[in-house]
């Protein structure tokens, strides 16, 4: 399920062309004496910059798509966060949020502000290490257009650059650095007048756009590679690896999911993050339940942790989904008022989830966890994947379909809610063994899809009825609003009847209930069970 949320524009935006240069001769020679007639040119400044990039041990702003750098200019200072915007033909628009230092460095950050807010909330309780230094002597001009008295249009800065590893203070100690020479224009706003001069600058010199930005460029000098993706092993598998095997590489792919995910849950710009994240987390609980025997064992342990991990992140996106259900209506004065009421009580279990990721039991879950997977270590070695996957499937198949034959006229929601979370756990289990059984496996898990998001609809409504009763119920909201909020949850409760109504009637429903269509499946699996697992 896919959600669009609006969110807050970015407040700050740096909308800047850069472009590789040899020398600067040339380009001052054409801004003196050939720059177009729509602009004039004035000398701006002479700055001498000192900036520092920093990022956590495992690249957290990296992988959250930011980047942080602390801008010495002689006793002032500011930290500056930018995200990683790819470059359009040398154009780069990014956001860009700046806080002054004052004579301080990193620790002012601690105090909150713009950057200090947005760095706590994607490195958690991570230590900041320098990546390397940037020493600049950068020479301006200040563009204006001339038919308009309007503000400046631009600046253009001639930057010579020196990129050195951050423990080296000086060429003297026999290090060398990286020198990077770059042209640079940067404007408040797009316009046609500004591109129209970027463009005759870059053709009348021969300007090749930057092929990296100067993070990258330093990342490089540095010899500097950002791991983005963990390696905790093998995560391949076929019909002739064991149980344990498998049960290692389903448990690597989901958790490496939940790991890449946790920048983009903690920035919270995209919903889909964190439905991701919380998805990993169920399947690797899944996997860690169906495959307890072929494990270590603190796998039981990794379990609970994961369901205090997935708790917090379920509360958050539970809200996620319940905002969606009234943004479609924005022009509706009820309908907004509610969603900026839930988005309130979003507000507050989102700061609880960031409490859960910063927690030292979530670290040492993903220290201790990380551990395991790498290490791979089955209890049970030899047992072979075609031995073993037919009891586990049958298991998790008996459990559902009971759940599927108690439901009736009198049935509760939490009898639909229990039969979503079976054939849920259901299908986890199936989904890494098509590649094994192929099309029987691939009908089932197919089935099974169209159940959950029946089912899903019908907990989305009953969950967002009795939020809007709990909500609806504080005295201080204005009588009218209280009053929509109840009528709201009742017309979520009648959708939820609607859904139980035509479930039986569903081809899903009735195929999970009745289990023929398993039988081919069945005969598939039983068929591959090697002669000395079947003897």
């Amino acid at each position: 399920m896919a959600i669009h949320i609006q969110r807050q524009t970015a407040p700050d935006l740096e909308i800047e062309w850069q472009f590789d240069a040899d020398e600067f001769g040339p380009v001052e020679q054409w801004l003196n004496d050939r720059v177009p007639d729509t602009v004039s040119i004035a000398a701006g400044e002479t700055r001498r910059l000192s900036d520092t990039y920093f990022d956590t041990e495992d690249w957290r702003l990296y992988r959250a798509g930011y980047v942080l750098r602390v801008r010495r200019r002689g006793k002032r200072a500011e930290a500056t966060m930018k995200s990683l915007a790819p470059a359009e033909d040398g154009l780069r628009r990014r956001r860009e949020l700046t806080q002054p230092l004052g004579d301080g460095g990193l620790e002012k950050l601690e105090e909150g502000g713009t950057v200090g807010d947005l760095l706590k909330t994607l490195r958690g309780v991570r230590e900041l290490r320098p990546l390397f230094e940037n020493r600049t002597w950068r020479r301006t001009f200040v563009v204006r257009l001339r038919d308009s008295d309007s503000r400046n249009a631009g600046e253009i800065a001639l930057d010579d650059c020196e990129i050195w590893k951050p423990e080296v203070r000086s060429a003297r100690e026999g290090a060398e650095f990286f020198r990077l020479l770059r042209v640079e224009v940067e404007v408040p706003a797009e316009s046609a007048e500004m591109r129209q001069f970027v463009d005759a600058l870059r053709q009348d010199l021969g300007l090749l756009p930057a092929s990296r930005s100067k993070f990258g460029t330093g990342l490089l000098a540095a010899g500097l590679e950002p791991t983005v993706e963990p390696d905790f092993g093998p995560t391949g598998f076929d019909a002739s690896s064991t149980a344990g095997q498998v049960a290692f590489a389903v448990l690597r792919r989901n958790f490496a999911i939940m790991l890449a995910r946790e920048p983009g849950v903690r920035l919270g710009d995209d919903p889909e993050e964190l439905h991701d994240m919380r998805v990993a987390t169920r399947r690797l609980r899944n996997a860690l339940r169906i495959y307890a025997n072929l494990l270590p064992r603190r796998a039981g342990r990794y379990e609970r942790d994961l369901k205090h991990v997935a708790d917090a992140l379920g509360e958050v996106r539970d809200l996620d989904v319940h905002i969606a259900m009234f943004a479609d209506d924005p022009e509706d004065e009820d309908s907004r008022r509610i969603v900026d009421i839930l988005g309130e009580h979003r507000t507050r279990v989102r700061e609880r989830m960031l409490a859960v990721l910063d927690s030292k039991r979530y670290e040492r879950l993903v220290a201790d966890f990380s551990g395991t997977l790498r290490r791979g270590r089955s209890p049970s070695p030899d047992e072979s994947i075609l031995a073993v996957a037919p009891g586990l499937v049958r298991d998790r198949h008996k459990k559902a379909r009971k759940a599927a034959k108690k439901l009736d006229a009198s049935a509760s929601p939490e009898d639909y809610h229990r039969l979503r979370k079976r054939s849920r756990r259901l299908r986890y289990t199936l989904e890494p063994l098509a590649d094994i059984y192929g099309e029987p496996v691939e009908k089932a898990i197919a089935r099974l899809k169209k159940l959950q998001d029946a089912l899903g609809l019908h907990q989305d409504a009953v969950v967002a009825a009795d939020l809007l009763r709990e909500l609806g119920a504080d005295e201080d909201l204005p009588q009218r609003v209280s009053f929509q909020m109840g009528v709201r949850a009742g017309r979520m409760l009648r959708e939820a009847e609607d859904i139980q109504d035509s479930l039986p009637e569903s081809g899903a429903f009735r195929s999970l209930k009745k289990g023929k269509k398993w039988k081919g499946l069945w005969k598939e699996m039983e068929a591959r069970i090697p002669e000395q697992a079947d003897g």
